[in-house]
């Protein structure tokens, strides 16, 4: 419950700091959707319609758009965990990282993906020996929730994966597999109870918003407008809070491991 206390009180009294940590990916985020937009106009194809883009210009502009995601992705990643577990960039506006941890990070990212592919193909080559030998509907459910939940166990305990890159520390799939060692369900628990204060935050938020707006409407359709536009922004600050608070929660958690030293 500490470490649910402190995350909140954090993002309270630190609000402006988070913010300015995001605010590069975020607009880095902003100027790749643009670029996509433009595309679409200038090649006269509909945006976002579910169909592969046509032609040079819009095909160059996902492809950026996808290079800008990952860079302000990642960047989101390493801005929180350092400034969670170091206290370090919370004064720069325009903060993303173009730099080595990026890559580890990447490389890490695809590794894990990998390692998720061949968990999956060795779970269904598990289940589908089981089913050919013993044709047991039961045994198949049994041995997918079993190595379903074994996955989901290996992905809690590796969590600390990207706090451990951002802020250098070597080995950081082994640290983190030794890390969360008989820590798992406390994790877990702890994702749960800031998830669903988050969700009565959000909730509360739009009942509120709703009814101002329904008010508004009484009184002139024009007004709607203006829970529109504190709906939006209201949404972004939900988006902030979480990130912000499930961020200073894992560096947390991870200074509790190691008793503050980094």
């Amino acid at each position: 419950m500490q470490i649910f206390r402190e995350s909140f009180s954090s993002f309270k009294g630190n609000k402006l700091s988070w913010l300015r940590l995001a605010f590069a990916p975020f607009m880095l985020y902003v100027f790749g959707f643009f670029v996509i937009m433009v595309a679409g106009i200038m090649s006269g194809q509909p945006i976002h319609t579910g169909q592969a883009p046509v032609g040079f210009w819009p095909v160059f502009a996902q492809i950026l758009y996808f290079i800008f995601s990952i860079i302000a992705s990642g960047s989101l990643y390493i801005n929180g965990y350092r400034y969670g577990i170091l206290k370090e960039g919370g004064d720069h506006w325009w903060l993303l990282q173009m730099n080595a941890r990026l890559v580890k990070l990447i490389l890490y990212s695809l590794l894990l993906g990998l390692i998720a592919i061949g968990f999956i193909l060795l779970g269904v080559g598990i289940v589908f020996a089981a089913h050919m030998m013993a044709h047991s509907v039961f045994l198949n459910v049994l041995l997918g929730t079993v190595v379903g939940l074994f996955g989901f166990y290996a992905l809690i305990r590796l969590t600390l994966l990207f706090p451990l890159i951002a802020i250098e520390r070597e080995n950081p799939l082994k640290t983190s597999w030794n890390l969360l060692k008989g820590n798992v369900l406390r994790l877990i628990g702890l994702s749960l109870i800031i998830g669903l204060k988050i969700i009565g935050i959000m909730l509360l938020g739009f009942i509120a918003i709703g009814f101002v707006g329904y008010l508004l409407f009484l009184i002139s359709p024009v007004l709607l407008v203006v829970p529109i536009v504190v709906g939006g922004l209201f949404i972004a600050y939900i988006w902030l809070l979480n990130w912000a608070v499930m961020t200073k929660a894992i560096s947390l958690v991870y200074l509790s491991f190691t008793e503050g030293k980094v």
